[in-house]
């Protein structure tokens, strides 16, 4: 009777050691998974504030393209334009410099 339970205490330490073990690991597989997706979120919110940046500046870039469009269509529809570059040359620096 005490052989069998000496047999049953050891298999009973035997399984918790062995589910001891068991839920450590599989604990490390939960802090890898963790550090993993930590990491992935810092990837995507570079990414997001890497777009952020882009669309400034594509969106300044157009300002200033439309804005160079527009004194190129001034430049070329003011009066004198084609005359010497005299009275030209003073419009435009008057409209590039105000």
């Amino acid at each position: 009777m005490i052989r069998a339970l000496v047999i049953l205490a050891a298999l009973l330490a035997a399984g918790a050691g062995l589910q001891s073990w068991r839920l450590s690991r599989a604990q490390a597989g939960l802090d890898a998974a963790q550090a993993q997706l930590t990491a992935a979120e810092e990837r995507i919110a570079a990414y997001a504030e890497a777009a952020r940046i882009r669309a400034r500046q594509d969106a300044e870039l157009a300002r200033l393209r439309e804005e160079a469009s527009a004194i190129d269509h001034t430049l070329s529809t003011t009066e004198g334009g084609d005359e010497e570059l005299g009275s030209y040359l003073g419009a435009a620096a008057r409209i590039l410099w105000p």
